[in-house]
C-alpha cells in the first residue's frame, strides 16, 4: 500500500478529510467500511461520482438489507494495490482505474494542542481508551482551567451544550454546585476504567436505556444552576416529551425487513419513512411552548 499511495499521491485518503462530494465528480471511488461514516460517506458520493460506488465490507451492517441500495456495488475486503493502479479483493475480483479511496474505518482521539513535555503529562491513555485526570468526561482533576466538549458518546449537541454551560457557569464562580473534592473525583474515574473494562465497554460510551444520560445531564444541569433573572446565562435546554420519544422511536437509518437486529430495536411495527424509521405508533401529547 505504501508503494500504491507513492505512486498515486492523494488517492486514498481518510473519511475524516471528506468534506463534500464535488471533489469526486465522475470519479470511480471505492469506499472502505460500512458502519455510520462509510455509509453517509457512500450515500453522499451518490450525486456526484460515477456509479455504481463500491463499497468494501468486512461485514453485513444492522441496516444492510440482502440486496446493495441503488448507485452502490458491495465488495469482499481489498487483498492487494498494485503498483499498476489495480485493487485486489479477497474474492479475487479487482477493480482497474480507480480515481480515489476513502477509508471509513473509525477513528482514534488526538489532541494536537496537548503538549506533553510542557504539561507533564499525556491527556489521553489509548490503552484505556480514556482521559487521564478527567471527570465526568468534562473537568480536569490538575488543570482546574481546562475542560474538553463532545467527547461522550451520548446526545451528540444536546449533551455537549450542557458540558459547555457547566463549565462556563464553574469558571464565571456562578456555578450552582462545587465539583466534588479531588478524591472523590479521582474515586470516579478508577471505578469507571474498572468497571467499564468487566463490562468490555468504552469509558466515555454514556447509554441512553440504562438511565446513565439522564443521570449525567442531570449532573451538569445541576452543577450550572440557572441563570439570573435578568437573562444572564443560558439554561440548559430540556429533555422534553418529543425529543425523548424521537431518541427513543426514531433511527437515521432504515432497518431492511428480515435483519436480525430488528429484534433489539424494541416492540412495535417499523414503519420505513425516506431516511428514517419509526418505531411503533404511540406518540407524546403535543407539547405547548
Amino acid at each position: 500500500m505504501e508503494e500504491y499511495i507513492e505512486k498515486f499521491p492523494g488517492r486514498v485518503v481518510h473519511s475524516k478529510y471528506y468534506r463534500t462530494p464535488l471533489v469526486y465528480t465522475s470519479k470511480r471511488v471505492i469506499v472502505i467500511g460500512n458502519s455510520a461514516s462509510g455509509h453517509d460517506v457512500s450515500t453522499d458520493l451518490l450525486t456526484e461520482a460515477e456509479l455504481p460506488v463500491y463499497v468494501s465490507r468486512h461485514s453485513k451492517s444492522r441496516w444492510d438489507g440482502d440486496e446493495p441500495p441503488a448507485g452502490i456495488a458491495w465488495t469482499p475486503v481489498i487483498r492487494e494495490f498494485l503498483p499498476s493502479g489495480r485493487i485486489v479483493f479477497d474474492d479475487d475480483t479487482h477493480l482497474d482505474d480507480v480515481d480515489a479511496v476513502v477509508y471509513c474505518t473509525g477513528y482514534r482521539v488526538s489532541f494536537p494542542f496537548w503538549n506533553e513535555a510542557a504539561n507533564g503529562r499525556p491527556l489521553w491513555d489509548y490503552r484505556t481508551e480514556h482521559l487521564v485526570g478527567g471527570y465526568w468526561h468534562t473537568f480536569f482533576r490538575d488543570f482546574p482551567t481546562l475542560g474538553i466538549v463532545g467527547l461522550p458518546r451520548t446526545l451528540t449537541f444536546r449533551s455537549f451544550e450542557y458540558q459547555g454551560i457547566a463549565l462556563a457557569r464553574l469558571w464565571a464562580g456562578r456555578n450552582a454546585l462545587p465539583l466534588p473534592g479531588l478524591d472523590e473525583q479521582a474515586r470516579w474515574e478508577a471505578e469507571r476504567v474498572r468497571r467499564t473494562q468487566a463490562e468490555g465497554k468504552k469509558f466515555h460510551d454514556i447509554p441512553w436505556d440504562t438511565g446513565e444520560t439522564t443521570d449525567y445531564l442531570e449532573f451538569l444541569f445541576r452543577l450550572a444552576g440557572l441563570g439570573t433573572l435578568k437573562g444572564e446565562g443560558r439554561i440548559p435546554p430540556v429533555l422534553g416529551k418529543d425529543l425523548i420519544w424521537a431518541i427513543e422511536h426514531v433511527r437515521k437509518y432504515p432497518v431492511p425487513p428480515g435483519n436480525d437486529e430488528r429484534a433489539t430495536r424494541g416492540p412495535g411495527d417499523e414503519t420505513e419513512e425516506p431516511g428514517w424509521v419509526v418505531v411503533g405508533e404511540e406518540r407524546p401529547d403535543p407539547v405547548l411552548l
